[in-house]
């Protein structure tokens, strides 16, 4: 009894000095407590930095292709270009054309002076993103027209007030611009003699130069543009037997039978470029005879 009496004690005088020492320690706040704990206070650098790393890239979300400009440098001293963001996947792309010379002040205040060659533009609002090989950088950059402070046109001499609106101008006067009108004026006729081309699975040269006679014939302007004609047609997809049955069909409705025959016949001669008959091109061949009649 005197054993359990003294074991009964020593608990109890252990239990005491237990609770004694757990009210000498701070108490903690309920957000000291939530807080993980760290004994190395590199690895508490390194997470901050990541979730900094992180936000900036959240807040770049979106940005689908960056715009670069020029002037800045990195800390080595090299010469390199900043970047920017542009909404391009809102914007609308034209085609452009020209060679100029810029004073472009980038985003960070630095200017420069740049030789491009402008090969689109994509605007959207009241700004356009100016998409040129950059004979300085001797690589494609995209400059924001609105911070090209001074341009001039390297061919003329002309100082131009926006590039991109003169870029887009001078490329609607040149051949190729002439080609993509003439096509899209009749690009439904186009694409049904397109069909009859692609129905065997290729297009041959002998079968795009008769699509060729057919445009030059809608646009008598394009005679001698053979060689630009080509490359153009090559670039037109086929469209599926459901859209080429819609298009004749379209053509039926609006009773155009000079068109219509037209077409049949620039099919047939597509047809006469090969010994064999493929059995997609004569079901088109038969579309369109039926669709001819009057």
């Amino acid at each position: 009894m005197e054993i359990l009496f003294l074991l009964l004690v020593l608990g109890a005088i252990g239990f005491a000095v237990y609770n004694r020492s757990k009210k000498s320690e701070p108490v903690k706040t309920a957000s000291e407590a939530t807080q993980p704990v760290s004994k190395d206070p590199v690895v508490r650098d390194e997470e901050t930095a990541m979730q900094r790393a992180t936000r900036i890239m959240d807040a770049r979300k979106g940005d689908e292709e960056p715009v670069f400009y020029p002037g800045s440098t990195d800390d080595s001293g090299y010469e390199k270009d900043n970047w920017e963001s542009f909404d391009f996947d809102n914007a609308q792309e034209s085609r452009a054309c020209g060679s100029y010379k810029i004073h472009y002040t980038d985003q960070a205040g630095l200017k420069t002076e740049r030789e491009i060659e402008v090969k689109r533009v994509h605007s959207l609002g009241d700004d356009c993103a100016i998409y040129a090989y950059c004979r300085k950088r001797m690589a494609n950059r995209t400059f924001i027209d609105s911070r090209v402070s001074k341009a001039v046109d390297l061919e003329t001499g002309e100082v131009v007030n926006s590039v991109a609106r003169h870029a887009i101008l001078q490329y609607k006067k040149t051949d190729e611009a002439k080609v993509e009108d003439a096509i899209e004026k009749d690009i439904y006729p186009i694409l049904i003699l397109t069909f009859v081309c692609r129905a065997d699975g290729r297009m041959l040269k002998a079968e795009r130069g008769v699509i060729a006679e057919f445009i030059i014939r809608r646009s008598p302007f394009l005679n001698g543009k053979n060689a630009l004609l080509d490359e153009a047609i090559k670039k037109i997809g086929s469209p599926s037997l459901k859209e080429f049955r819609n298009f004749v069909s379209d053509l039926r409705k609006a009773e155009d039978f000079e068109l219509l025959n037209d077409l049949y016949a620039c099919a047939q001669k597509i047809v006469a470029t090969q010994k064999t008959i493929d059995p997609m091109e004569k079901a088109a061949l038969e579309v369109l005879a039926k669709a001819a009649e009057k």
